[in-house]
């Protein structure tokens, strides 16, 4: 069973002004579970060229999330893809390069929840019941690009500059 919410905004529109809303359904029991946020696996509904690809949605682990908690995250995604910008471009001066992008998540309200949660129980993975107009974030899903830098053991190029990224983007926002 899935649980739904519907954002009533356009995929797209016709030379008409005719526009097709879109939605969303997701899984009951989070997909990846972190220390702030429950990711749940989804799909867009709906009609228009996007309907049927997997997506992800994301909420707060604790309390009901608000615009102005997400409006924060998406600050700070802003922010940090203006800093990767002038980290790429430092990059470059030095010969090297690296691709950084840093997801702006879509603001949505559930609409609509369904009353099934028994699920998440069995699975045992944390659960949280969903509340009708709760902000969550909708972003596209990676497939397997999941990755946790985390790595006291071993040394790879993305660990590398995760902590050259974090070290300029302290020196470059002047420690904020």
């Amino acid at each position: 069973m899935l649980e739904y919410f519907s954002t009533n905004r356009p995929t797209s529109c016709s030379s008409k002004g005719l526009c097709r809303p879109w939605g969303n359904s997701f899984e009951p029991y989070p997909h990846k579970v972190g220390k702030r946020k429950l990711t749940y696996l989804g799909v867009l509904n709906g009609e228009g060229p996007r309907k049927g690809e997997k997506c992800m949605v994301k909420a707060f682990r604790n309390g009901c999330g608000t615009y102005e908690d997400w409006l924060a995250e998406r600050e700070r995604s802003h922010n940090a893809n203006q800093i990767s910008r002038r980290f790429q471009k430092e990059l470059e001066t030095q010969g090297k390069t690296a691709k950084m992008h840093f997801t702006i998540p879509l603001m949505v309200e559930i609409d609509e929840v369904s009353n099934y949660m028994c699920v998440s129980f069995i699975v045992g993975k944390p659960h949280k019941k969903m509340r009708e107009l709760e902000v969550v974030s909708l972003e596209p899903y990676y497939e397997n690009d999941f990755k946790v830098f985390k790595s006291d053991k071993m040394r790879s190029f993305e660990t590398t500059l995760c902590e050259a990224f974090t070290h300029f983007s302290w020196y470059d926002s002047n420690g904020r």
